[in-house]
């Protein structure tokens, strides 16, 4: 997911309720994909591609707003907005051009829209997306709907 390997274990369920849960799993992986993945068209993608999202997804949203509070809690060094200088440096490309296109401030985002303020910005939500994702299988793994299936 995302990118990565991803190994989910379930202990002291039985076959049925494993079944549920991991198709569970699969849903919340898929939906987390659909917002976050920078390996495919996702609601990430389309923003860093047009510059533009409306009607951002409540995960979205929610991932905007821990972002914002991380940026200001680090004094800045948390900063979504590095992805074109990830992808400078691993395609050597302009650094200096990547990085003038940083910014968290140039990020302006609502629950109608998010839109990035320079053409050629683009945001990476890597690691802080996987650890979303983490949370929301663990809630996932707790819910009574899956596990009460047998």
């Amino acid at each position: 997911a995302m990118g990565a390997d991803v190994t989910l274990r379930l202990h002291g369920a039985g076959p049925a309720q494993a079944r549920a849960f991991f198709a569970q799993a699969a849903r919340l992986l898929a939906q987390v994909e659909n917002l976050f993945s920078l390996h495919r068209d996702s609601d990430l993608a389309r923003l860093n591609r047009d510059g533009r999202l409306r009607f951002p997804a409540a995960g979205m949203v929610e991932l905007l707003a821990l972002s914002d509070r991380l940026h200001r809690a680090t004094g800045g060094a948390f900063d979504p907005t590095v992805q074109p200088l990830w992808l400078a440096r691993a395609q050597g490309g302009d650094e200096a051009a990547a990085r003038a296109l940083a910014g968290w401030d140039s990020v302006a985002w609502s629950r109608a829209e998010v839109r990035l303020a320079r053409p050629g910005m683009a945001l990476t939500f890597n690691g802080l997306a996987q650890g979303w994702a983490a949370d929301r299988l663990a809630g996932a793994a707790l819910e009574p709907s899956w596990a009460a299936r047998n």
